[in-house]
């Protein structure tokens, strides 16, 4: 098939169910799919792909018509700059104020204040890194190491994440573009952090003359802008040209794949593959350990942000993309299904593929702020109106304005002081434990509401061990909770 033919049975069949193989020489077996000159059409979605349009007048929910309560509040002396959750260190959320920069590591389910940062002079304008190191001391008893690790002013610090004391600081010898991703303790500490002029930096500690150094580089020679990803003695860094890299902790560069368009994001791995969208509107799953093509999925859009997958969901991933041409941005949820396909002669080994397809999409969001196994919990800018995602359908089930309680705030005296939510915590987090929701207003007076008691069944089929009715109105919810009268006693 030639390029040109391709792309017009691209233009003709966008939004339909997609699946991409690839066979030695690609083969495309599709029931249609779109590139970036397509046109977007929600009427063309077959009952395979659902395209879920954002709701024109979702009404707004109060509170106790939603799944959420209130869990715990807590006053921060500044206005909140930035926040996240690790999947490293789950328990913690980090939130950093305005003006003086500390960091403070708040407990996410009692919002106990465990410890504070000092202050710094600039903000952290990379989202910090997290670790946990496991080591067997020589007494035979294990030692679990938890840090997190913040770039300020070109400076790497390393914290402890139990006490928040500075185990020690760096000040790099070069321009840092990637959030650091910390490996091992310190007596076998890889600290990957990438630069501007496309180099890939690992900076080590050394225990007995307590120093950290630069241990190695690798010259990718083009600019990285992606947190590097690691699993299983692996790293994984992708490149403003295109290039995904594989390397060991030590240099060793084991493959490299080139995507063919700018990759912004860092990638996503699962099971023996890896998952990473370019700008190029193009989806690859890749063998993570070999960099073999697996398969790929073609979007309405680029994908410049991280992938991301959920553990109760085995076979979907998620991805936001960014459209232009009139085409809508936001938020695909993607089947996929490892497979083989057996040669015709039965002595070769089967062919490993990836098969790929769109469940729906929703356009309109661009940030996530919690999920349960039921629900994703999106927005869009800065909004404080958070939307209630089914994540079996895509639909939108309802929509409710976090603003809510901040405007019943009272001081000391009782007396009434509305305020706004201005802030709402962004993260994802894999496992489904947080389910909650993090908002801050003006003075950083932060209001954290948590999901309890939900007992989901399985996301994807949407069964439910407890079932909700989410259209219910509220006064109808409230007559439905009231106890039943006892009936008169027989005469």
């Amino acid at each position: 098939m030639s390029t040109s033919s391709y792309a017009n049975d691209l233009f003709g069949r966008f939004g339909q169910l997609t699946t991409t193989i690839c066979l030695g020489a690609t083969l495309v077996a599709m029931t249609g799919c779109g590139d970036d000159r397509a046109s977007y059409d929600p009427s063309a979605a077959s009952s395979a792909t659902q395209v879920t349009a954002q709701p024109k007048a979702q009404s707004v929910r109060q509170l106790k018509d939603t799944s959420f309560e209130h869990s715990w509040d807590l006053q921060l002396p500044k206005r909140i700059r930035n926040a996240w959750i690790s999947p490293e260190l789950p328990d913690l959320i980090f939130f950093q104020v305005v003006e003086t920069f500390e960091i403070y590591a708040v407990d996410a389910y009692s919002g106990n204040t465990r410890w504070v940062t000092p202050a710094f002079e600039k903000p952290a304008r990379l989202l910090p890194g997290a670790s946990r190191a496991v080591s067997i001391n020589k007494s035979g008893e294990q030692r679990v190491d938890d840090r997190i690790w913040v770039i300020a002013d070109d400076t790497l610090f390393s914290f402890d994440a139990i006490y928040g004391q500075i185990v020690w600081r760096w000040q790099l010898p070069f321009s840092p573009s990637t959030s650091p991703l910390a490996l091992g303790p310190d007596s076998n500490q890889r600290v990957f952090i990438g630069d501007w002029e496309g180099r890939m930096q690992v900076v080590s500690y050394n225990t007995e003359k307590q120093f950290p150094w630069i241990n190695w580089q690798l010259n990718l020679r083009q600019p990285v802008s992606a947190m590097p990803v690691h699993r299983d003695g692996l790293v994984y860094q992708g490149d403003h040209s295109g290039m995904m890299h594989c390397f060991k902790l030590d240099r060793d560069q084991v493959w490299s794949f080139d995507s063919g368009a700018p990759i912004y994001g860092s990638a996503l791995t699962r099971g023996r593959v890896l998952y990473v969208g370019n700008d190029n509107n193009t989806i690859y799953a890749l063998n993570r350990m070999s960099g073999e093509r697996l398969g790929a999925l073609y979007m309405n859009g680029a994908i410049k942000r991280t992938p991301f997958a959920f553990v109760g969901e085995p076979t979907r991933i998620y991805a936001w993309v960014e459209a232009g041409g009139g085409l809508p941005s936001g938020l695909y949820a993607i089947k996929t299904q490892s497979d083989t396909v057996p040669f015709t002669d039965a002595a070769k080994h089967p062919l490993e593929v990836e098969r790929m397809g769109v469940d729906w999409f929703v356009p309109g969001y661009d940030r996530i702020v919690g999920s349960t196994p039921e629900h994703l919990f999106v927005t869009t800018g800065t909004s404080t109106v958070i939307t209630a995602l089914h994540r079996a359908t895509g639909k939108a089930m309802w929509s409710w304005d976090t603003s809510e309680m901040h405007q019943q705030y009272r001081d000391d005296r009782g007396r009434l002081q509305p305020r706004d939510a201005v802030f709402v915590a962004q993260y994802q987090d894999a496992l489904d434990q947080n389910r909650s929701i993090y908002s801050a207003d003006e003075t950083g007076h932060i209001i954290a509401f948590r999901v309890f008691g939900d007992k989901p069944g399985d996301p994807l089929t949407g069964a439910r061990v407890v079932k909700r009715d989410e259209a219910k109105p509220a006064a109808a919810a409230d007559a439905a909770e009231k106890p039943a009268e006892k009936p008169a006693a027989a005469q």
